[in-house]
């Protein structure tokens, strides 16, 4: 595999009840960039994201992340591999009754030897990254924006210093002014010389924000490439997919 390779998914197969969600998807995804998925819903984007992150188990294929199989290595190696993934839901998945302090620090005590100052100050500086105001510290999930628990999300998958985080559908269900405020963090987050994965159906936003971009559809990647060259594809059906983006 090359190594600048961070994440190689290879000919993978994925479906439940009967049902085909993800035919042969076969993807590379290098070290440092931002990687989007683009598809409408149901397209078996998100399906893709959850069985790179482990969280689903293929029915044919390989994932592998830093050259760790992650559905078929030791649980040892699958474990420390976990420990330097992050993962932004769409609703956040924050804990209810845990301050987003707490819900930030969280990862930190449970996966690493961190002395609790240690905690307060990585946890102080992924909120003031994500331009968490600090009266907000103390506040419950339910106190707060769907557009600031995303950016809790985002800073909980970040205070562990990750290699990659995934999201999931982050900018769905918001204006154009929020998922604007939430591309220019993602852009620059890429100082950080951490792998994003974004799943979305926002081409624009792909746009606005990847180095790569693939296109599936019906659980097959249509095609994938840089934004300039998804923009001016020949192919029908990405250019169904696109035209109102261009």
């Amino acid at each position: 595999m090359n190594p600048d390779v961070l994440v190689n998914i290879n000919n993978l197969y994925f479906g439940y009840n009967g049902e085909e969600i993800l035919s042969g998807v076969t993807l590379s995804v290098f070290s440092g960039e931002i990687f989007v998925i683009v598809g409408p819903s149901g397209s078996g984007k998100s399906t893709l994201l959850k069985l790179c992150s482990g969280l689903f188990h293929p029915k044919d294929g390989d994932v592998e992340i830093k050259g760790i199989n992650v559905h078929k290595a030791p649980k040892d190696s699958i474990r420390k591999l976990r420990r330097k993934v992050g993962f932004v839901f769409q609703d956040a998945a924050l804990i209810s009754n845990t301050c987003i302090f707490d819900n930030v620090a969280l990862p930190l005590r449970y996966h690493t030897d961190l002395s609790e100052p240690e905690i307060e100050s990585r946890v102080s500086e992924k909120l003031d990254l994500l331009h968490i105001d600090k009266s907000c510290y103390y506040f419950l999930p339910a106190q707060l924006s769907l557009g600031l628990k995303r950016s809790v999300g985002i800073a909980r998958a970040l205070v562990i210093e990750p290699d990659i985080v995934f999201f999931d559908e982050i900018t769905a269900s918001f204006d154009s002014q929020i998922v604007q405020k939430i591309s220019t963090i993602i852009k620059d987050l890429k100082n950080l010389k951490v792998t994003f994965i974004i799943v979305t159906g926002d081409t624009s936003l792909a746009y606005s924000i990847a180095d790569r971009i693939a296109i599936i559809k019906n659980g097959k990647i249509i095609q994938a490439g840089t934004p300039d060259e998804i923009r001016n594809s020949q192919n029908p059906e990405v250019m169904s997919m696109t035209s109102m983006s261009k």
